[in-house]
């Protein structure tokens, strides 16, 4: 059965979050979706400069040096290397696992990235997948500097890359666009330093709304019940407090 489905929900976050606070929702959207729920797309900012950590990654000796000592970090439950959120706007989305309407999970790349390719592509920023893989003789462990087939790229520069963690059938997928490069890693650019004077300024709402339409008919925008927010809480202090659970 093809996607759409019927509804999908937008919860679009107008306060910056922590990284454990956001890692936190997103997993309890996958854990509602587990269940029977329907399809989510979250939109989001990190409060300060954030190191997610992918979920296989290990803790490298350089992270105890400043200025990454500093930095606040946390380990994401998708895989993929590291990603520094700092600049960016941030999606996720769930698919329910009772019923699946890919053929495959990579399927949902390709459909939230040419959500994302017609979004920007009506502001004037040409996005395209980058199409190959780029081999790389040791992969780096900042996913910015890495080369997937899958990323969106501004020329060559990568600008949207996205990680999935699929569970009982239901499947989270979040990702970065990246607007600007922070001073932790100048060497990764955004959309505002490769194309100066791009209108971004507020449109963050029209980036989930464009996600939501993909993925269902009706879009209901809706903030955070009691009980989700109360699960939330409750996976910051038991696991996303910490970098070292798995």
């Amino acid at each position: 059965m093809p996607l759409p489905y019927p509804e999908c929900r937008l919860i679009v976050e107008s306060v910056p979050l922590s990284g454990a606070e956001n890692m936190a929702r997103d997993e309890v959207l996958l854990e509602a979706a587990m269940i029977g729920g329907g399809p989510v797309v979250r939109m989001y900012t990190w409060d300060r400069p954030t190191l997610s950590v992918g979920y296989f990654q290990q803790r490298e000796p350089w992270m105890q040096l400043p200025p990454w000592s500093e930095t606040a970090m946390v380990r994401r439950l998708t895989g993929g290397g590291a990603i520094l959120h700092d600049q960016e706007w941030t999606y996720s989305c769930v698919i329910p696992g009772k019923d699946f309407r890919l053929h495959h999970p990579y399927d949902l790349y390709d459909r939230i990235h040419q959500a994302i390719v017609i979004w920007a592509a009506e502001r004037g920023i040409p996005l395209q997948p980058r199409g190959v893989n780029r081999p790389q003789s040791e992969e780096p462990y900042l996913c910015y500097l890495r080369g997937d087939s899958h990323d969106l790229c501004f020329g060559e520069s990568k600008i949207v890359g996205s990680a999935q963690r699929r569970r009982k059938g239901a499947l989270l997928q979040h990702g970065s666009l990246l607007l600007k490069h922070s001073p932790l890693a100048p060497e990764i650019k955004g959309l505002h330093d490769l194309k100066p004077g791009v209108l971004m300024d507020g449109p963050m709402r029209s980036l989930g709304l464009q996600l939501a339409q993909m993925l269902g008919r009706d879009v209901h925008e809706t903030a955070w019940t009691g009980p989700e927010l109360a699960a939330s809480e409750e996976l910051v202090a038991k696991k996303y407090g910490r970098l070292d659970w798995r």
